[in-house]
């Protein structure tokens, strides 16, 4: 009863997110840096490390750029952020979703968040439920 409930507020939550198709746009302003973000002069070692776990498939800034979108929307740090993407790349490669990559978790955790802070962990969870059920 409580996992249907979990998986129908999930469905509502990400309806807009699952609807959509290709590949959600990444921010591509990092000029503004503000206290969530790293100054220019930081080596983005969480973006460079998501980076090369997806082998390079992208612009390195693009990690810093979704990243940096997702700052100051959840409630977790920036590593916490990374690390979810991560743990949720390796969660949906071990259950046979194999069209993503790190950068695309993180863009679908942007995607799928409502407004305001959010506990992005939760985000991710609801996100994993919908890719590895059923069609």
């Amino acid at each position: 009863m409580i996992k249907g409930l979990a998986v129908t507020a999930a469905a509502a939550l990400l309806a807009a997110c699952s609807a959509t198709s290709g590949t959600p746009p990444v921010p591509t302003n990092t000029a503004t840096v503000s206290a969530h973000q790293p100054k220019s002069s930081t080596v983005d070692e969480d973006a460079i490390n998501l980076w090369q776990l997806d082998g390079n498939s992208a612009p390195q800034m693009t990690y810093t750029a979704a990243l940096d979108a997702l700052v100051p929307l959840c409630t977790q740090t920036r590593s916490d952020i990374a690390a979810l993407a991560n743990s949720g790349y390796q969660d949906l490669v071990a259950n046979h979703v194999t069209d993503e990559t790190r950068l695309t978790v993180l863009m679908h955790m942007r995607e799928s968040i409502p407004s305001g802070r959010q506990d992005c962990q939760g985000i991710l969870a609801a996100y994993l439920v919908l890719r590895e059920s059923p069609s």
